[in-house]
């Protein structure tokens, strides 16, 4: 008889908590249909709306607190008080997040960077620049990281200080240089920096150092696909700068190094047409 009395005290027990998280995740997939909808295009949103929202979500806090899926909620609202431009409100539940979630490192990655916007909506722009520095410092792996100094840079393109913007640009790229040096094994990391160390380099005009890189490139990556298109480009911007030689040079290095390649013919062209401007001596 105990044994039964046990055995239905625990099915109750059982049923009760899958009641419980049955309602709120019920409670988030409403609030969270609202949020997603807020999210897409909120200029087109009534604070009201905002507002009820926010209320939707703080009514799971107050189910439910210990809630497994609470830093999702309470980061809804955060962004949502962001979107409703209550900027001091939005740091705040930021800040909160980044100080209980510390392990959490996309979501205050991404609190940070709100609280770097808010600063820079208010018009305090030295905030929003600490902020920022912050990031690349604590977080200078991640893609908000790399990406931070082309978003201060357009700041300043946008304002009108160019020599601060190119500055920062050039900053990055030694940055973006000594993290490539750093981690040569992480490829994908690699070839992300390569291309915006390209972008870049071509942004400040700097046909010099998007011919470097591409060196770089066709030597680090030699005997794939990106060291054979590299060299190619390489090749095909020193034919664009009328320097004959040097492509002609390298074009029959493309040719040698990747026989098989589906540009080959395409070089052996580029070939025979610069044979006919190669200089004399």
């Amino acid at each position: 008889m105990i044994k039964l009395f046990i055995l239905w005290l625990s099915m109750i027990i059982l049923l009760t908590g899958c009641t419980q998280e049955y309602k709120l995740e019920r409670m988030y997939y409403f609030a969270n249909k609202d949020y997603t909808q807020i999210a897409k295009n909120p200029s087109k949103i009534e604070p009201t709306q905002i507002d009820q929202t926010i209320k939707k979500f703080e009514e799971i806090i107050k189910a439910n607190p210990d809630w497994s899926g609470i830093k999702n909620v309470r980061y809804a609202i955060a962004h949502l008080y962001f979107l409703k431009k209550d900027f001091k409100k939005a740091r705040e539940k930021f800040t909160k997040i980044i100080q209980d979630f510390p392990y959490q490192i996309d979501m205050c990655l991404q609190a940070r960077f709100f609280i770097g916007l808010s600063y820079e909506h208010e018009n305090k722009w030295d905030k929003a620049l600490a902020v920022f520095n912050k990031i690349m410092k604590e977080y200078p792996l991640t893609p908000i990281s790399i990406q931070l100094p082309q978003y201060i840079a357009q700041y300043y393109e946008n304002h009108k200080k160019y020599e601060q913007a190119d500055e920062i640009l050039k900053n990055a790229i030694t940055n973006y240089e000594k993290i490539i040096n750093d981690y040569p094994s992480e490829k994908k990391l690699v070839m992300a920096l390569e291309d915006i160390i390209l972008q870049t380099y071509e942004k400040l005009d700097d046909w010099n150092g998007v011919m470097t890189t591409l060196q770089q490139m066709s030597i680090r990556h030699e005997k794939t696909d990106r060291g054979a298109q590299s060299l190619y480009r390489l090749a095909k911007i020193y034919e664009s700068k009328k320097k004959i030689k040097e492509a002609f040079s390298l074009y029959q290095q493309f040719i040698k190094d990747y026989p098989d390649h589906n540009l080959i013919n395409t070089a052996k062209t580029k070939i025979d047409a610069l044979k006919l401007t190669l200089p004399k001596n």
